[in-house]
């Protein structure tokens, strides 16, 4: 029996070819959307912008019910959350099947500038969450120390 003789190279050459597929399907998965399910939660997908009064932000929330949607401001940050209910009976002769599933999200979002929380308004249409929040645009005095 002829004994092995061992070459680096070809080990290096696979190490290489190893983390080349690694980084290949990294690569794929970038530029993805981030709102991807970590178990059972999900962030919604959303879009910011401001004008000079106001900070607008849309988030989209398929087959979620409005109740089923709560909604936190503070000065600097705005937190969704909610939960999609799924109850499904079959109730048939002989037999009954019920199956109650639950599945939610939360998002938590560093707001662009100070806010009035007081003064949100959200609106619900078509799948759409669109709020409008008033930016707190109080000229803050600067006190020179003499």
């Amino acid at each position: 029996m002829a004994d092995s003789i061992w070459d680096p190279h070809r080990d290096i050459k696979r190490l290489q070819k190893g983390t080349s597929k690694l980084l290949k399907d990294i690569g794929k998965n970038i530029g993805k959307s981030f709102s991807t399910t970590i178990g059972q939660y999900k962030e919604p997908k959303t879009e910011i912008s401001q004008d000079l009064d106001n900070v607008k932000i849309n988030i989209e929330l398929p087959s979620i019910n409005k109740r089923d949607i709560a909604l936190r401001v503070t000065n600097d940050r705005l937190e969704i959350k909610g939960e999609k209910r799924k109850k499904n009976i079959i109730s048939k002769k002989g037999y009954f099947k019920k199956e109650i599933g639950y599945k939610g999200f939360y998002r938590s979002i560093a707001l662009p500038t100070d806010v009035i929380p007081e003064e949100t308004k959200a609106v619900f249409h078509n799948n759409i969450l669109k709020i409008k929040i008033p930016k707190n645009n109080k000229i803050k005095k600067e006190i020179i120390v003499k």
